[in-house]
C-alpha cells in the first residue's frame, strides 16, 4: 500500500488465479476510503511494492514473472521498466531515499538491495552482512540514513553504513514480521503476519509500546501504512 500526496491509498493485488486473469492490478481508494476501482491493470504478474516520489510518479515492483520495477509517470501512457537484481521475489517491498533516485528494496531474501532509478543502474546491496531471519520484507529509510527492515522473526535496524546494530521482537510470540511504517513520534508500527497482531515499537529503546489484533484470521495482516 502507499498514499499519494492527495491522501488517496493505492493497494496492490497479486494475481488471483494462475493465468493472471483476475487480480493483477493496483486499486485506488479516495481520502474517504471509497474504492475507485483498478487504476492500473495488465501487470506481467504480482505487483506488490508501491512507492511515490516527490514529483508524484509512482514505482510498482512486480514480485513474479518478469520481476521488474515499473515507473509510472502521469504524462506517459507506457511505464518505464527497469530490470533489477533480485534474491527470490523480484521487487517485494520498497522505499525511496530522500534523493528521489535511490530505491531501497527487498526480494524475500537476506538483503536490502538498491537501484538508482535516475541513472537506471543497479547499486551494491546496502547491508554489509546477511540480515537475521533471511526473509527481508518491508523497509523504511530512516532520517539518519539508516534502514529499518522487517526480517522474518525480528525487525532489524541498520546504521547509515549498512551495519546491523539493533533488533526488535516480542518475547514468546512467533513472528513473520511483514509491513511496517514510521510514526512522527520516534516509533513505528509493524504487522506480524502469523498472529495478525499489529505492534508499535519505540525506535530508540526497542520497547513495544502497544498492540492490537486486526480481528482477522492468522496469516492475513500483511501491510501497514500510517496516514501522515
Amino acid at each position: 500500500m502507499a498514499f499519494d500526496r492527495g491522501g488517496n491509498l493505492y493497494l496492490a493485488h497479486w494475481r488471483a488465479d494462475p493465468a493472471g486473469v483476475s487480480g493483477n492490478a493496483v486499486e485506488r481508494f479516495n481520502a474517504l476510503g471509497v474504492s475507485q476501482g483498478a487504476v492500473v491493470q495488465g501487470f506481467d504478474c504480482d505487483p506488490h511494492a508501491i512507492v511515490f516520489d516527490a514529483a508524484g510518479n509512482s514505482y510498482v515492483g512486480q514480485a513474479g514473472c518478469r520481476r521488474s520495477l515499473l515507473k509510472f509517470v502521469p504524462s506517459r501512457a507506457v511505464p518505464v521498466e527497469f530490470m533489477v537484481a533480485e534474491d527470490r521475489q523480484g521487487v517485494f517491498w520498497a522505499d525511496l531515499a530522500p534523493d528521489n533516485c535511490t530505491l531501497f528494496y527487498t526480494s524475500y531474501g537476506p538483503n536490502v538491495k538498491r537501484f538508482d532509478t535516475c541513472a537506471g543502474a543497479q547499486l551494491p546491496d546496502f547491508n554489509t552482512q546477511p540480515l537475521p531471519g533471511g526473509a527481508a520484507q518491508d523497509l523504511r529509510v530512516l532520517p539518519d540514513g539508516g534502514v529499518l527492515v522487517s526480517s522474518g522473526q525480528v525487525i532489524a535496524r541498520m546504521n547509515s553504513s549498512g551495519t546491523l546494530f539493533q533488533t526488535y521482537s516480542v518475547p514468546g510470540e512467533a513472528a513473520l514480521w511483514a509491513g511496517l511504517d514510521l510514526t512522527a513520534d520516534g516509533g513505528f508500527w509493524v504487522a506480524n503476519y502469523y498472529s495478525s497482531n499489529i505492534y508499535q515499537f519505540d525506535l530508540a529503546s526497542g520497547a513495544a509500546r502497544t498492540h492490537f489484533n486486526t480481528g482477522t484470521l492468522a496469516n492475513t495482516a500483511v501491510a501497514v501504512r500510517v496516514k501522515k
